[in-house]
């Protein structure tokens, strides 16, 4: 059964809001800002703190808008810990507290109002963009994160690979699902899913970057999915990179990537949908 809430008119997002380098009066500024949009309900495309105040800083934040908040997590968020073990948090936190729903473990579809729906993952960037192999880039990943450490560069871009797949996996039959009752869906990830709009000084990443800033498994299946839905349409909201992009790979899919700067947390554009 479909998870079904109130008619949805509004949506404020913000991704790499980062509240472990921003001061209390950066944090309050967010705050208010999105109060400022009026917001039906909130979205977090995740690099949210990291592992220690991820949980504190989303309680904190659903506690000051008194608001349901959907998120999904970002690399950062896993930063001093595992992913299994975040992710088992995450559960427990969900289950604790009302108004916090993390997408990548919902199986459902949420309802925003009739026209419209969400679905949401993580997602990674997989290494399958780009040139991984040959690449100079090291991120705090594979440093920060247990599962991506102390192992070899053929081992770090299988597990990168997996992750990027099981995201796709998982959010293939859901965006199926609810293409077919839906006109609208909004998918909420962390990571670009197409190099194209995953930004430096604009212009798409170089092939030394953008394997660890692009999660191309997400791409191909969306545009896969998407060709057999014509009249429908795919919002994705995103980040990771820090630049704004705004990218439409097929006339039914657009790609909107978030700006972010350490220090600085901003809410996005509000999203307004069709009642």
């Amino acid at each position: 059964m479909d998870q079904t809430s109130h008619a949805i008119n509004v949506l404020s997002w913000a991704s790499d809001i980062h509240l472990d380098h921003s001061k209390q009066e950066a944090y309050d500024h967010f705050i208010n800002k999105i109060k400022e949009q009026n917001p039906s309900h909130v979205l977090l495309a995740g690099d949210i703190a990291n592992a220690t105040q991820v949980i504190d800083r989303l309680t904190s934040i659903q506690s000051a808008l008194n608001t349901d908040i959907y998120f999904v997590l970002g690399n950062h968020d896993y930063y001093g810990s595992s992913i299994k073990a975040i992710r088992d948090e995450m559960i427990t936190l969900v289950a604790n507290h009302t108004g916090l729903f993390y997408l990548t473990q919902i199986n459902d579809v949420i309802e925003l109002n009739p026209q419209s729906a969400l679905i949401g993952h993580d997602g990674w960037a997989d290494a399958k963009e780009g040139d991984f192999q040959n690449s100079t880039v090291v991120l705090n990943d594979y440093i920060l994160i247990d599962e991506l450490s102390n192992i070899s560069r053929h081992a770090l871009k299988a597990k990168l690979h997996a992750l990027g797949e099981a995201a796709a996996d998982k959010l293939r039959p859901q965006l199926q699902k609810a293409l077919s009752k839906y006109k609208k869906v909004i998918m909420l990830t962390h990571v670009p899913p197409f190099v194209e709009c995953c930004l430096y000084q604009n212009k798409p990443s170089t092939s030394d970057w953008s394997p660890h800033f692009v999660c191309r498994s997400i791409g191909e299946m969306i545009t896969q999915v998407m060709a057999n839905f014509p009249d429908n349409e795919l919002l994705v909201l995103c980040g990771h990179s820090h630049h704004h992009a705004d990218y439409s790979p097929s006339k039914n899919i657009q790609v909107i990537v978030s700006g972010a700067e350490y220090g600085s947390p901003m809410p996005q554009d509000r999203i307004i949908l069709d009642s």
